[in-house]
């Protein structure tokens, strides 16, 4: 039905055509007139497009972030329009030849005043809280659509996070060859089976979160992982002194892409007052939107001294920890990752999930293995199922053995935990969060790339790492790297030997290009275990450790350790 302005203007067109065109034709000029004017002029005139380029944050706009589809590869360009709306924020984005677009209503404190840039409220008063996103993505293997998603209201919030949310339709089946025998019953997720995660204003769907590695989740590897689909992209440890004292490669490695949202940081220390102080740099100077505490490092360096996996074992010293950060980080939700225990006769997880949920945590992970057994053996999921038991009011997630796509609803179907953490399973297998992004939204996934689409991924990866920390230092870091994409596939072991020994983009372009495009991926290669090697360990403690574990006097030092 036409509005009053477009009859208005279409007896104005007929009227005005009739001096220059016949009547029979004047008619169909009016509508043609009409039709410009309503597609063209009037849009263009109410929304206030700005022109081309990247968003800009609106601090008093409730902010979304929307993935790119897995075509991408995370290199796209990436074209945006903004328009204020009725008091909401539309964008859209052509990312790759996609269109996206979405809506975005903000959420405003009763009596804040407006920042600058910050579009006035609409007639009829506060907007309602949160917000939808939607997309469709059309492209030659498919189609890819985002939402609509329902809105998620956060009372007296300004800020909401959408997650990007990758739906594949359209999948081809996978290759049953590709499913290993312990998930071939297992189903892909039901309609409302599996809920998105709230973290503070952080919405997280699917409820998949990428561990966090030192060494290996930094920017770029965030950025690869990113592209394949929906996650929330946790850093690599940073350590809380090193940032307090402003350490130059500490502050590098605490950087965030740009087009990075949310911004997640894993933060690790012993001391409550660094601690404190270094969750006061990240919140005050605007450089996070959700901080990740590190107590399940069990590396022999950090253990020895009292920290990482220890912690824990001292319940009031990891109770002043966590408080330091939950006291100083203010609206940005703090989370913490930890393991079952120091040994088998030694169990922790289950204190340490009250005393998170009583700081006022927004979340915990629980890697299910205790520190003495490292990366060895099964982790024990039924240890994540009574955490779950026991820590009711706060999303519990589990970490361990996550594989294939198909492992994460097991694990949550099996323990009633609420999302997982995905650690050594992505390592050469940046896909795997393509994969998650299916089932969770009830596909199948795809086969797993051929070694020609492998290849590509691996130039892709050592051209981000050589970009952001130099070619020297980025090659040589992508070698490990190296080793985990090519593990698996036929006598790819004399190519590893080459790979190990690169120094320079051209040579790994150059031994790459010796690859055999079309080779499949061999399904033995599904499960097979990259990263950290197997085998247990004796916890190394301070001495006297255990003469008093309700003493919260902080240790000495802070060592690096991997994240456990």
């Amino acid at each position: 039905m036409c509005s009053r302005a477009s009859r208005v203007w279409i007896a104005f067109s007929s009227y005005l055509t009739s001096f220059f065109f016949p009547p029979a034709a004047g008619f169909a000029a009016a509508f043609f007139f009409a039709a410009f004017f309503l597609a063209a002029i009037i849009p263009s005139f109410f929304s206030g497009f700005a022109s081309d380029g990247p968003p800009v944050r609106d601090p008093c706009a409730t902010r979304t972030t929307l993935g790119a589809a897995p075509e991408t590869g995370g290199s796209a360009d990436v074209r945006s329009k903004r328009a204020i709306r009725g008091g909401g924020l539309l964008e859209e984005r052509s990312v790759g030849g996609c269109s996206l677009e979405w809506a975005i209503r903000r959420d405003r404190q009763a009596g804040e005043t407006r920042s600058p840039g910050d579009p006035a409220e609409p007639a009829g008063g506060r907007p309602p809280a949160g917000g939808f996103e939607r997309s469709t993505c059309r492209n030659p293997t498919g189609e890819v659509a985002l939402g609509p998603r329902a809105p998620l209201p956060i009372p007296g919030s300004r800020q909401a996070w959408y997650l990007p949310a990758l739906r594949p339709f359209r999948n081809p089946a996978l290759d049953p060859t590709y499913v290993s025998e312990i998930n071939r019953d297992v189903k892909p997720a039901a309609p409302g089976e599996f809920a998105p995660v709230s973290l503070g204003p952080i919405l997280a769907d699917p409820p998949v979160v990428l561990a966090p590695m030192a060494g290996i989740t930094n920017a770029p590897f965030r950025r690869l992982c990113r592209s394949f689909g929906a996650g929330l992209y946790v850093s690599e440890m940073i350590t809380a002194r090193a940032l307090v004292e402003r350490n130059a490669k500490t502050m590098h490695l605490a950087e965030f892409d740009p087009d990075e949202s949310p911004r997640s940081l894993q933060l690790y220390g012993v001391d409550p007052h660094y601690v404190g102080e270094a969750t006061k740099l990240l919140v005050g100077e605007d450089r996070v939107d959700h901080i990740d505490m590190n107590f399940g490092c069990p590396v022999r360096k950090v253990t020895r001294k009292g920290g990482g996996a220890a912690i824990p074992a001292k319940p009031r010293l990891l109770e002043s920890i966590v408080r330091a950060a939950v006291k100083n980080a203010g609206d940005i939700p703090v989370t913490i990752k930890f393991r079952m225990g120091i040994q088998d006769d030694w169990m922790t997880f289950l204190e340490t999930g009250r005393i998170a949920e009583a700081e006022g945590v927004k979340a915990i992970a629980l890697h299910a293995r205790t520190a003495a057994q490292l990366y060895d053996g099964e982790a024990d999921w039924n240890a994540i199922g009574e955490l779950k038991q026991a820590v009711t009011s706060i999303p519990v997630f589990g970490n361990g053995d996550i594989w294939e796509a198909y492992d994460a609803l097991r694990m949550m179907r099996a323990t009633g935990c609420d999302g997982v953490v995905v650690g050594r399973g992505c390592l050469g297998r940046p896909w795997l969060f393509r994969d998650l992004a299916a089932v969770f939204a009830g596909e199948a996934p795809p086969d797993p790339p051929k070694f020609g689409e492998v290849i590509e991924t691996m130039r892709t990866h050592a051209r981000l790492l050589c970009e952001w920390i130099s070619e020297r230092v980025g090659i040589r870091d992508f070698r490990k790297h190296a080793t985990w994409y090519t593990k698996g596939f036929p006598g790819s072991t004399k190519m590893r030997d080459k790979l190990i020994r690169i120094d320079s983009l051209a040579e790994l372009d150059a031994i790459l290009d010796e690859g055999d495009p079309e080779m499949e991926f061999p399904p033995s290669a599904m499960r097979v275990k990259r990263g950290k090697k197997g085998g247990t360990q004796k916890v190394q403690l301070p001495e006297g450790f255990r003469n008093d574990l309700q003493d919260a006097t902080p240790p000495e030092a802070e060592e690096p350790g991997d994240g456990g």
